[in-house]
């Protein structure tokens, strides 16, 4: 879906390419060096090897675009509307331009998006509450928007329109919530360039020019004096009366705070809510320890937190599904 809206319908109807471009990108960030952050003349051999990544990327998709100019064939994408919208296909397939469009457009969708995605049923296999109440907000929304009684779910599911998507299911929104405070990893940072000291609070305290600004996200998600009990999976802690998010300002980092925050927040909120409705709606699922469907209640580890990138757990984990007979 990712593909299929911010860069090009080809790769998303080709398995294997689709498969290829996400390889990249996950290599492009496991390749990431905080060294070269604070000392960008370093010649990391990991810097190079993402110079090559992009590359690789650039090629993908500026053979797509070529095609298009080659044959007259249109798609209902982001290339496409560039194209529309005037740009010489010289200027889109510019190893540059490309490449960092397609690199800023993609990277959130096609690696935190899906870890994410990947995660919430892991929890809330394990919380039968919140699993039933997702549940049931799907089957409600199901039940609201049934036009005929031949109406099968997957169908009312597919006609739904963008403002339900958006406003329905708050119960997903608070798992989305949930899970991002307990798997979100890094530490944002940023060097002060103004030329001047800049104050950070009123006790003297400054970010000398030339110097970073760090900040660790785990100071504020796992405060036990913000959050309780902050390793327990829990999304009623967003909920009214406890609303512990805000306690503190800026307390929740997920999607970043003050006035840039994730400008794709909106769209990864309408992926993963889709998802997650069609999954939870259409499937009973639990956790499972192997490939064999033996059930667990042991929940994988939490991501490592020294890692400074979204990553998939190290132990693979496993969901046991079948679909819920009555909603087929």
């Amino acid at each position: 879906m990712t593909i299929r809206t911010l860069a090009a319908e080809e790769v998303a109807d080709d398995r294997a390419l689709g498969d290829y471009t996400l390889g990249v990108f996950q290599s492009l960030e496991h390749r990431a060096s905080i060294a070269k952050v604070f000392i960008s003349w370093l010649p990391a051999p990991g810097h190079y090897l993402r110079i090559w990544d992009g590359y690789r990327l650039y090629r993908v998709f500026a053979r797509v675009v070529k095609e298009r100019a080659r044959t007259g064939t249109r798609r209902e994408d982001t290339l496409q509307y560039l194209i529309d919208a005037g740009a010489s296909i010289k200027d889109i397939t510019g190893l540059t331009t490309l490449a960092k469009f397609v690199i800023n457009a993609l990277f959130g969708g096609q690696v935190n998006t899906g870890i994410n995605a990947a995660w919430i049923p892991i929890f809330l296999s394990l919380s039968p509450e919140w699993e039933a109440r997702a549940f049931a907000e799907a089957k409600g929304v199901i039940s609201r928007n049934r036009t005929s009684p031949e109406q099968k779910p997957i169908d009312i599911l597919g006609a739904l329109t963008l403002d339900s998507w958006q406003n329905d299911f708050p119960v997903i929104d608070l798992c989305l919530r949930e899970c991002i405070r307990l798997i979100l990893l890094g530490c944002p940072k940023r060097k002060n360039t103004s030329g001047a000291d800049i104050p950070v609070n009123g006790r003297g305290e400054v970010i000398p020019n030339g110097s970073y600004g760090v900040y660790l996200i785990d100071q504020v998600h796992f405060n036990p004096d913000i959050y309780s009990e902050p390793l327990k999976f829990d999304p009623g802690r967003f909920e009214h009366p406890r609303a512990e998010d805000k306690k503190v300002p800026h307390a929740f980092l997920g999607w970043g705070a003050g006035r840039h925050q994730c400008l794709g927040m909106r769209f990864a909120k309408l992926e993963i809510t889709i998802i997650m409705a069609y999954f939870i709606a259409l499937f009973e699922f639990e956790l499972a320890s192997d490939v064999h469907g033996t059930p667990t209640t042991t929940r994988p580890p939490l991501p490592n937190r020294n890692d400074h990138f979204s990553t998939k757990p190290k132990k693979p984990g496993y969901l046991r599904y079948r679909p819920r007979s009555d909603m087929w």
